[in-house]
């Protein structure tokens, strides 16, 4: 008997959906229209662009790109000043590192416009990597200019030692003297060679940073 019920109540389920059947497709195209149209008129329409960076023994890229400072450099170097401010362009930018090498970054940027997309990608990687060139110029200015100082202050100290030994040349004070010129002598050549280091590591990364300003060239933004 309950069988027979609900073999009653199946038919019946199906007779229903039947007589509104034509209801029901225009309901799920109706429905669908809208999505369409919703979708062509309504939304706008995001486009990707991104773009690779090299750019070794840096601060972290996220805490220089995504600063406020860093936006507004970019929003004022391609007059995007009526369109977005330094939070609204922050959160059109991303950043990915690389897992296996921490110095490649790749910055996707996301707009209404695929060459709009392509400036600001191409401005934050331009931009960021005269940020990295900058930093290692001051780095190795200030390097350098330490070695020198300390270069200078025990050439001093030498030739202020060399005159008292002149001086006091018959004096019991002469070994410790001329102890104290060898000292200062080894401390003058200390600092000479590291001044010399100083400035092959600066040669070095000016030629790094070359290499990376043509490889940025050669490298065009996907979108």
């Amino acid at each position: 008997m309950d069988t027979y019920s609900d073999e009653i109540d199946l038919r019946e389920y199906i007779e229903i959906l039947w007589r509104w059947r034509f209801f029901i497709v225009g309901i799920t195209f109706a429905a669908a229209l809208t999505a369409a149209l919703v979708s062509f008129f309504v939304l706008q329409p995001i486009y990707q662009a991104s773009v690779q960076v090299l750019a070794p023994q840096t601060p972290v890229p996220a805490e220089v790109i995504k600063s406020p400072h860093f936006m507004d450099l970019i929003i004022d170097g391609l007059d995007l000043r009526d369109q977005y401010d330094a939070f609204s362009l922050s959160k059109a930018v991303s950043l990915e590192t690389s897992k296996s090498s921490n110095t490649l970054t790749t910055i996707r940027v996301e707009t209404g416009s695929s060459e709009l997309s392509t400036r600001i990608a191409n401005k934050i990687a331009a931009q960021f990597l005269e940020f990295v060139k900058k930093t290692h110029e001051d780095t190795i200015a200030s390097s350098v200019g330490y070695y020198e100082e300390q270069r200078d202050a025990a050439e001093a100290s030498l030739a202020a030692v060399r005159e008292e030994l002149a001086e006091l040349k018959q004096t019991a004070n002469l070994v410790a003297l001329q102890n104290e010129v060898e000292r200062l002598a080894s401390q003058v050549t200390s600092y000479l060679t590291q001044q010399v280091e100083a400035e092959l590591r600066e040669r070095e990364l000016q030629k790094g940073i070359e290499e990376l300003e043509k490889a940025l060239e050669t490298t065009p933004a996907t979108v």
